[in-house]
């Protein structure tokens, strides 16, 4: 029994009762390890998609791959796009050994936002005050309000707009988190 940490050429010599002679010679080869490595963890917004590659390195074809939880492919690519943050799992196995890898897709929680509108009625000019209470804040959200009559203010603090024309106006609240998600 010979164990040989590298590839190596075994010779074996045998002689009969007469002297005679025959030589065979075997060589062992040593596989490479298997070696891969994924995409780096990521974070995707609700309903986005992320890409997950398992690069393989070293190892001995053919591969396969077997992703957890299960996707329908089998190769070492998937496009996955979880409802909340998953941790996937890959064996890769070669025809020696089997690797186990691991990436993480965390989804990006969004606040919630309620506008609270205070003094909407009222003669011109008219100052309307507008809050934006924002909930469950997870990481910094940018914000940017935009008025019917053209008005642009950056930031998510309380708008006072003044209407000097009588009519109907609107506000929109349009917010991004630090993720860069629209909420």
């Amino acid at each position: 029994l010979v164990t040989p940490a590298q590839e190596e050429t075994y010779t074996v010599t045998v002689t009969d009762f007469n002297g005679c002679t025959g030589d065979d010679e075997v060589t062992i080869s040593i596989n490479p390890q298997i070696a891969a490595t994924i995409s780096a963890d990521t974070t995707i917004c609700p309903g986005g998609t992320a890409t997950l590659v398992a690069n393989i390195t070293s190892g001995v074809e053919p591969y396969i791959y077997n992703w957890q939880p299960p996707l329908s492919n089998m190769t070492p690519t998937a496009v996955v796009s979880p409802e909340v943050s998953t941790t996937y799992l890959i064996e890769v196995s070669d025809v020696c050994q089997t690797l186990t890898l691991t990436a993480t897709v965390n989804v990006s929680q969004l606040p919630t936002i309620t506008l609270i509108p205070n003094a909407t009625t009222g003669c011109a000019p008219h100052t309307a005050q507008i809050i934006a209470n924002i909930g469950n804040q997870i990481d910094n959200t940018s914000c940017i309000w935009t008025l019917s009559d053209g008005t642009v203010v950056n930031g998510c603090q309380p708008i006072m707009p003044v209407f000097t024309i009588p009519d109907c106006y609107d506000a929109t609240l349009t917010a991004t988190t630090l993720t860069g998600c629209p909420v």
